[in-house]
């Protein structure tokens, strides 16, 4: 068989093939342990401690129009709204990377603003999962890696998943 320039036997295709498949394989185990694991860091709402700030994330992907709606809102220790924020960002993303991406947008917001952010919350367990974790080279891990690094950059604290159904202030 030849591809561009190069030919290779049906063993060595099937070889790649396989390759390629124990990969995928590999990647989804991880990514299957990271949501098992981040359910021990679980919390619902909470106010935020004195002095500090409270970052929280969501994300809509709406496919048929190609793009992806994020929005923020940063509350303080009383859980009054200190800033909102709500963009549009055009192109069709999966899931996980709108959700991440999400979260680097918002971190950007509020250092914009001038915020240090306490805690970061979303709704997105894999997200979450993602940027407490530590290691993978998929494209995914690179975007939690560089939120974590825009986190730190600006003096912010910690992420935490909590599920929708706890995301309401108290």
């Amino acid at each position: 068989m030849v591809f561009g320039k190069y030919s290779k036997t049906l063993l060595d295709v099937i070889s790649d093939a396989s390759s390629f498949l124990n990969e995928f394989q590999l990647a989804k185990c991880k990514i299957e342990y990271l949501i098992r694991s981040s359910m021990t860091n679980v919390i619902p709402w909470e106010l935020s401690p004195p002095c500090h700030l409270k970052l929280n994330v969501d994300t809509a992907c709406f496919f048929g129009q190609g793009f992806i709606g994020i929005g923020v809102i940063i509350r303080d220790v009383n859980s009054m709204i200190c800033a909102t924020m709500s963009k549009r960002i055009n192109g069709l993303f999966e899931p996980l990377n709108a959700d991440l991406l999400a979260l680097r947008e918002d971190i950007r917001f509020a250092r914009r603003k001038g915020f240090v952010i306490k805690f970061i919350e979303s709704n997105s367990r894999l997200a979450i999962g993602l940027v407490n974790s530590t290691g993978g080279l998929s494209s995914n891990n690179l975007i939690a890696r560089g939120v974590k690094s825009l986190l730190r950059s600006c003096e912010g604290g910690s992420f935490h998943f909590v599920p929708r159904s706890g995301n309401e202030a108290v």
